[in-house]
């Protein structure tokens, strides 16, 4: 994002062209970021109908390109984490399993505190 905006100049026409890279580039990257979450959707579906095809291998291989796509764009990683150690244990590698596992806990943990939940409470109720 710096970098795109490094592009605008002090000229008025040239900011002017520089406004419309900017907005090009800005819709490009938009663009990316939502094809790599229908590329981590496709990877999480391969991954479970893979391992229940028992084809645990191939399943492991689109978890493991998941998780990367997850840490690079920020794509659901507690539920890949998740989705990836029940593939684990379905093959008896519970110690990898459970570290993954505690991995999504924390990140689930880490994000109800930051997202407090919230009531909605009906005056009327409060009488009652």
């Amino acid at each position: 994002m710096a970098v795109l905006l490094a592009r605008v100049s002090s000229s008025p026409a040239q900011g002017q062209l520089n406004a419309q890279n900017l907005v090009t580039d800005l819709h490009n990257a938009v663009k990316f970021v939502i094809s790599s979450e229908a590329r981590w959707q496709e990877l999480m579906d391969d991954g479970k109908r893979l391992c229940e095809q028992h084809r645990f291998e191939d399943a492991e291989h689109e978890f493991q390109s998941a998780v990367g796509i997850s840490e690079e764009f920020g794509h659901d990683m507690a539920t890949t984490l998740f989705n990836y150690s029940e593939l684990l244990r379905k093959v008896h590698r519970k110690t990898e399993a459970r570290k993954l596992t505690n991995r999504a806990s924390l990140i689930t943990s880490q994000d109800s505190r930051d997202r407090p939940m919230q009531y909605t409470i009906d005056y009327q109720d409060i009488h009652k």
